[in-house]
């Protein structure tokens, strides 16, 4: 992946897919919903993406009537160009999807003020920017006690805990909005190696029952 690399010369390098475990997703939930409150829009823009996979560009273009309160959904049909224009722009792969959540990103939905169409949009009318948000995440990660991710990870985080708990990874490619199955099959390899040599034992062990 290309990540954006803010306060080293603000250049793009690449590295390797970044991810957290899921007991540090837990403990960084925990250190995100402490004190939390509507005006720490950073905290719920880095929760939703823990919670749904979504790219920053695609929260930050996230409008409430692209929200079902009641039927626990949200349509991701857009992004935002928050580096160039601020218009509303595609999403990367030009399609539109729709992703079940809960009743805790609802509950989190809920708190915040619905005084425009934007979900996250500050108090000065202004957008939080991706070096703030970056900025909140290291705070938190620091609070959890866990290694320090960028945003983006959050969204790696995402998919690699549904791989890890079973969900299909058709599902899991849909739910990323990724083009097909084939570059999330790439993005997540090393985890479905890992998977692959616990199937390998699984499998063995039954057949040895037989």
């Amino acid at each position: 992946d290309l990540v954006r690399s803010r306060g080293l010369g603000d250049v793009y390098k690449r590295q390797e897919v970044k991810y957290i475990s899921y007991d540090e997703a837990k403990k960084l939930i925990v250190a995100l919903k402490k004190d939390l409150k509507s005006d720490y829009i950073s905290r719920y823009m880095i929760l939703l993406a823990l919670y749904t996979g979504m790219r920053f560009a695609e929260i930050l273009g996230l409008t409430w009537d692209s929200i079902d309160l009641k039927n626990k959904t949200i349509l991701i049909d857009k992004s935002l160009d928050y580096k160039y224009t601020h218009d509303f722009i595609p999403t990367k792969n030009k399609e539109a999807r729709t992703i079940k959540t809960n009743d805790t990103v609802i509950a989190l939905l809920n708190d915040l003020p619905k005084n425009d169409m934007l979900v996250f949009k500050k108090k000065d009318g202004k957008m939080p920017s991706n070096t703030a948000v970056n900025k909140s995440l290291l705070n938190a990660c620091k609070r959890a006690n866990i290694k320090r991710i960028t945003f983006h990870a959050l969204r790696h985080t995402h998919g690699s805990i549904l791989l890890y708990k079973g969900v299909s990874i058709l599902y899991i490619s849909k739910r990323l909005g990724h083009a097909s199955t084939d570059i999330t099959q790439q993005v997540y390899l090393h985890l479905i190696d890992e998977l692959k040599e616990k199937e390998d034992a699984l499998t063995n062990t039954i057949l040895s029952q037989l």
